[in-house]
């Protein structure tokens, strides 16, 4: 598992940075709300399906601007032909969804080539540390590789201390039955 380099983290923020503008505008609400959700849900939940749905989402959203623009450009191209509209004044109405339709196409390939090719091969890295984590975490407890457990002088009273905390930790959900299981075996077993 190796962590994400920093000119993938550097797209993301570069693709975050991007949505800012048209979220101004409030077209690009939705987009950046997607984008937070999905990347907040991925750190909250350890998956990376939520920023490839967060990216699909994205893609549909601007897939359906595009496809107004398109349509209203083609009305407007069509009425000016069939017209014979063809002086850069009666032309005017046509430019707002020309420039439009552009930007929401560079949208689309700056979805795919700043959020998701970017994050991809660091799936395994993201659903452990996180996107913008250049360093691996620290163990959670109940790994073996604990000190507590590793080491070979337990004193009696400092088993039943462990005991307790061990037991704590799994009634507040931090460590799961297995572990716990074996944690207590390794310690009582310490102990005798």
């Amino acid at each position: 598992m190796t962590p994400i380099p920093s000119s993938s983290q550097a797209k993301v923020l570069i693709y975050f940075i991007a949505l800012i503008p048209p979220a101004i505008l409030l077209v690009g609400l939705i987009p950046m709300i997607f984008f937070i959700f999905g990347v907040a849900m991925a750190q909250r939940s350890r998956d990376f399906g939520h920023i490839e749905t967060a990216a699909r989402n994205i893609a549909i959203y601007v897939m359906l601007i595009l496809i107004v623009c398109l349509g209203f450009l083609a009305y407007f191209l069509v009425v000016h032909i069939d017209y014979g509209y063809y002086e850069s004044r009666e032309m005017d109405d046509i430019i707002p969804f020309a420039i439009m339709s552009g930007i929401a196409f560079a949208y689309l390939l700056a979805t795919r080539f700043f959020l998701v090719v970017p994050l991809a091969p660091y799936r395994d890295w993201i659903e452990a540390q996180g996107i913008f984590s250049s360093k691996k975490a620290a163990s959670r407890p109940g790994t073996a590789d604990m000190e507590i457990i590793r080491s070979e002088k337990f004193r009696q009273y400092s088993v039943a201390d462990e005991l307790i905390k061990w037991s704590r930790l799994y009634e507040d959900g931090h460590i799961g039955r297995d572990e716990f299981d074996q944690i207590k075996g390794r310690l009582l077993g310490k102990a005798v």
